[in-house]
């Protein structure tokens, strides 16, 4: 007994082509990192980020303040990206591109069309609390 095999693009028919729900998810995250990475210079250094990174001196598992990996993601920027505030800034805006983009993929998995998909994004993107988080 033969079966057959049909291969049909994954998700919810009639989402297909450019404007199918991940190709916008994507745009989004693209534009969510683009403009994190466009704002990160256009000012100094935050009394929390010198603070991290004076944690980042002294690695422990944890302190009464913080979340206990702060000071190892400051030490990963520090060593791959030397003192800059772009270096500094950038696993926080790819951790912020990720989110809008898991946001999107987990509409998709709920069973929203590109519609919902875009605007779950793009509820995430213009957040302020994530505006605020991811830089």
């Amino acid at each position: 007994m033969e079966r057959a095999i049909h291969l049909t693009p994954a998700g919810p028919p009639g989402e297909r082509g450019v404007l199918s729900g991940p190709v916008i998810v994507w745009l989004l995250a693209a534009a969510k990192l683009v403009f994190s990475l466009l704002i990160a210079g256009h000012y100094g250094i935050f009394r929390d980020e010198l603070y991290y990174l004076a944690c980042s001196e002294h690695l422990d598992f944890g302190y009464v303040d913080q979340p206990p990996l702060i000071a190892l993601v400051a030490w990963i920027a520090r060593h791959l990206f030397g003192e800059s505030l772009l270096g500094l800034r950038l696993l926080p805006a790819l951790a912020g591109a990720a989110t809008v983009w898991w946001t999107g993929k987990l509409a998709r998995e709920m069973g929203g069309r590109a519609f919902a998909q875009g605007m779950a994004a793009l509820a995430v993107f213009a957040a302020p609390i994530y505006l605020l988080l991811h830089h």
